[in-house]
């Protein structure tokens, strides 16, 4: 059986690996994934997926890059992802790999107006997201785990918005069969949030009380990672 690919685009930082693994190891157990049914590709160390038709479907992870200061190996995976939707590869895109995947796509990112949006807080799903297939029987409202600075400001071509939060109106974007980007992290847990946020509070003194208040609220985020397993549960066997 071919592999799902983990493009990893980044590396979380060294207290969180310490109490909660890399971004990989992350998806590997809120995606309920056996390592050997994987191929990690850490593009941001240069790595090469190769042939998008050697792998059954890929994750595109978080990272602490900006797309807006694009490198060449952020330059390099735009392009793979656009080859491997062009030969309908089933693509989920996380945090920057939402907004990576969006700009691979002819959207624009940018960023977020108000500064960065972090914590467990509310999206709220498009009526029309009632027929999408990851998303039947959704609640119209549901929490997710948040943590970005940037967002996708113009949605791409022939996309279409399935969830907005407060302040970020496009949280869940699907381009076709199989193709999403989420901003929020499904593979964060509520102890992974809350290690971001009690970093956010110790390196921002100022805005601690913001951060605090924010890390009494932070929780599990069960639809989250429904939404997921869903996606890899639909992705083809052989």
């Amino acid at each position: 059986m071919r592999p799902i690919l983990i493009l990893q685009t980044g590396d979380a930082p060294e207290d969180i690996c310490s109490r909660h693994g890399n971004f990989d190891s992350m998806f590997l157990r809120m995606g309920g994934l056996d390592s050997g049914s994987v191929s990690i590709v850490h593009a941001a160390k240069g790595g090469d997926p190769g042939d998008p038709a050697g792998y059954r479907g890929c994750i595109i992870t978080g990272s602490h890059s900006m797309v807006t200061e694009p490198e060449p190996w952020s330059e390099n995976a735009a392009d793979w992802l656009r080859r491997a939707f062009g030969k309908s590869l089933p693509l989920f895109g996380v945090c920057y790999g939402h907004q990576l995947l969006a700009k691979a796509m002819g959207g624009v990112v940018d960023y977020l107006p108000g500064g960065q949006e972090t914590g467990t807080l509310t999206v709220v799903l498009a009526e029309s997201s009632s027929h999408d297939p990851l998303l039947e029987g959704f609640p119209p409202r549901f929490p997710v785990n948040l943590a970005h600075s940037q967002a996708v400001v113009e949605t791409p071509p022939g996309a279409w918005v399935m969830a907005e939060s407060e302040r970020d109106k496009r949280q869940i974007i699907v381009y076709g069969a199989l193709t999403y980007g989420v901003q929020f992290h499904p593979e964060f847990s509520g102890g992974v949030i809350r290690d971001y946020l009690d970093l956010a509070a110790r390196g921002e003194p100022h805005r601690a009380s913001e951060f605090r208040a924010l890390l009494a609220v932070a929780s599990e985020t069960p639809l989250a990672v429904l939404l997921l397993r869903r996606f890899i549960a639909a992705l083809p066997a052989a």
